[in-house]
């Protein structure tokens, strides 16, 4: 039986109170998941066993009458259980050391088995979605993502709590599914472990946004800027428009399904900087510059 228990230095930016959890204990083939578990220390514990592919939810509490520390069995929610079998499922079951973990460095995105990718359509009621949309952004589209910071960070979040299953309603146990989602995103060995999840977004509109989410970012998936796209394939104003290095990506000749799709466009450009001169309602077709320092666009 090998057991490793996570303390507090790996998972420091998603701890919790310990009188709450222990935290989350790798032991694969796991002859006693319970006494894996009572080792962590007290409070609600997970027990991972990778090779059986199982978690084990325990309460860890003293025994002043016998004077001994107790395992008592809880349950761990469906949304946690499945979420880490959906990891399993990607990245197989293999043997975990110690060595197998980093302690959260720049060495996981050096060494991970690579990057899952998850397409998801909120809007198309006949699309199976990997994992469930968060409900209060179905009716959003890139625009809303590129032109609002606070719509950027809230879907992030929202995302990585359907992936990591922390939608519990119960903090503690929410805490530990994103402890369990950070081990799977952590594992070294280059056959196991996910990496990195990629999550590429076509809304009801056409439009496209991409986010990103691995070990460093378990919390909230992170927007990835320059990948967003219009009902045609456009690329979407956002950050790297006025980013000196990357806005002579957005020079060239542009076609819009309607006037509604360039104002849009339009408007996004000027929240970043960009204006478009000459545009009008009915406006379908456009160009833009790049002279090496700015980008001019000009509507046609």
């Amino acid at each position: 039986m090998k057991a490793i228990a996570l303390g507090a230095m790996l998972f420091a930016s998603l701890s919790i109170n310990s009188a709450e959890a222990a935290g989350v204990v790798v032991c694969n083939n796991c002859f006693s998941p319970k006494d894996a578990a009572i080792n962590s220390g007290t409070g609600f514990t997970i027990v991972m066993d990778y090779d059986g592919q199982k978690l084990y939810g325990y309460e860890v509490e003293y025994d002043r009458e016998l004077k001994r520390y107790r395992a008592v069995t809880n349950q761990v929610p469906e949304s946690i259980v499945q979420a880490f079998l959906r990891g399993m499922s990607i990245s197989g079951p293999s043997s975990v050391t110690a060595n197998d973990i980093n302690n959260r460095t720049d060495a996981v995105e050096a060494t991970s088995s690579g990057s899952s990718t998850y397409t998801l359509r909120p809007g198309d009621p006949n699309y199976t979605n990997p994992i469930r949309f968060p409900d209060a952004f179905r009716n959003s589209n890139a625009y809303d993502v590129v032109n609002s910071a606070s719509v950027r960070s809230l879907l992030g979040q929202a995302l990585a709590r359907e992936l990591a299953g922390a939608t519990t309603g119960s903090e503690t146990w929410d805490s530990l599914a994103f402890q369990v989602q950070s081990i799977i995103l952590s594992i070294s060995d280059s056959t196991i472990g996910v990496g990195s999840y990629r999550f590429v977004i076509i809304w009801s509109n056409g439009t496209k946004s991409v986010y990103t989410i691995d070990a460093d970012t378990v919390t909230e998936a992170k927007y990835v800027n320059g990948e967003s796209r219009d009902d045609v394939g456009n690329p979407i104003p956002d950050a790297n428009i006025a980013n000196p290095d990357t806005a002579g990506g957005y020079a060239g000749e542009y076609r819009f399904s309607s006037g509604g799709s360039f104002g849009s466009w339009q408007g996004s450009a000027g929240i970043y900087g960009v204006p478009v001169s000459n545009g009008s309602s009915s406006t379908t077709g456009m160009s833009c510059g790049w002279d090496g320092t700015n980008l001019t666009c000009k509507a046609k």
